[in-house]
């Protein structure tokens, strides 16, 4: 390879993750304070959103990872730790990911408690992350293929593209366990599409770097294809961060807690009075909210649960369902 090409390699794929890694890292302090912040704290209670986190933790990982091995990648007992750490990454997030798919079918369909299944979620997929990091690293045998990275890819793959086959699964189990399954998914279409389309990109960029490291593994001369194919095939790994980091800067859970933010902080401006309000008044307030809201919920319980069956899920259990998915 021509210190030309070398250098192209480098400008690339660094181009590529430097500012997926700076988008991600400001994503995450932002998704954090607006999950602190009680205003805007309501719209990311989820289990999608707090999965989608991980799994941008897992992509910074990666991305600083990445850029490392472009930067200074060397043969040396450090190569093993960054493949180490590079495939326990995206195994990590395409297990959130796919964790994000699986539980759709689960909560709509099975009415599964999604809060319930989430630990259930992080641990299964930390644990393997672990299992398919560690034994090869141990062995010697990851990152045998030093250009591509294979074995954590393929593994990424097949992780991320079991989802179709259980989804399948259960969406034909779905119909016979829940009444109404066909009206609860269409009362929720829209989050269902946005919450889908994470897998689904994920299982696209894992279905197109593992093609090209088949390819490669099967045909490793150094032709000029080879040498393009192979940097395509990098380029799709370095752009992940940016990708996800897009998606995750776009959903519209988020759009709507920075409005609430927004709002929050124009109402605070618009009353100056409001300022020397103590910690116990806003307290007070809040608690006499929240009885409002639910002597409200009191009052319409009854009215929810006779037209139940007929109009699908009350308003309380609509709530319930979208902190569960």
């Amino acid at each position: 390879m021509s210190n030309q090409f070398a250098a192209l390699y480098v400008h690339l794929l660094v181009g590529l993750t430097i500012p997926g890694v700076a988008l991600t890292a400001t994503l995450l302090t932002i998704y954090a304070y607006a999950a602190w912040n009680p205003i805007s704290r309501k719209h990311l209670d989820r289990v999608s959103i707090r999965l989608l986190v991980y799994a941008l933790l897992a992509n910074l990982i990666f991305g600083i990872v990445y850029c490392m091995a472009t930067l200074s990648a060397s043969p040396s007992w450090t190569c093993g730790l960054i493949s180490a750490l590079m495939n326990m990454s995206l195994v990590f997030s395409a297990g959130m990911f796919f964790c994000m798919a699986i539980n759709l079918p689960l909560v709509l369909g099975q009415k599964v408690t999604g809060q319930r299944m989430e630990k259930y979620y992080v641990f299964g997929t930390s644990f393997v992350s672990l299992i398919s990091t560690v034994i090869p690293w141990a062995s010697g045998v990851l990152g045998w293929d030093a250009a591509n990275q294979a074995l954590g890819y393929l593994i990424a793959y097949e992780f991320g593209s079991y989802y179709y086959r259980s989804s399948t699964q259960l969406n034909s189990n779905s119909s016979a366990s829940s009444p109404h399954p066909g009206s609860t998914i269409l009362k929720f279409r829209n989050i269902v599409v946005r919450i889908a389309l994470y897998p689904l990109v994920s299982c696209f960029l894992n279905i197109s770097g593992a093609s090209l490291d088949l390819h490669q593994w099967k045909h490793p001369e150094q032709t000029d294809l080879n040498m393009a194919l192979n940097l395509a095939d990098l380029a799709v790994y370095a752009a992940r961060p940016l990708i996800y980091g897009l998606l995750a800067a776009t959903d519209p859970s988020f759009i709507r807690a920075l409005v609430e933010l927004r709002n929050g902080v124009s109402a605070h401006s618009n009353h100056p009075n409001s300022i020397q309000r103590t910690d116990a008044c806003f307290t007070t307030a809040l608690e006499l909210a929240s009885e409002s809201e639910h002597e409200i919920f009191g009052h319409s319980q009854a009215e929810d649960l006779h037209q139940e069956e007929e109009t699908g899920p009350s308003q309380r259990e609509m709530k319930d369902i979208v902190s569960q998915i």
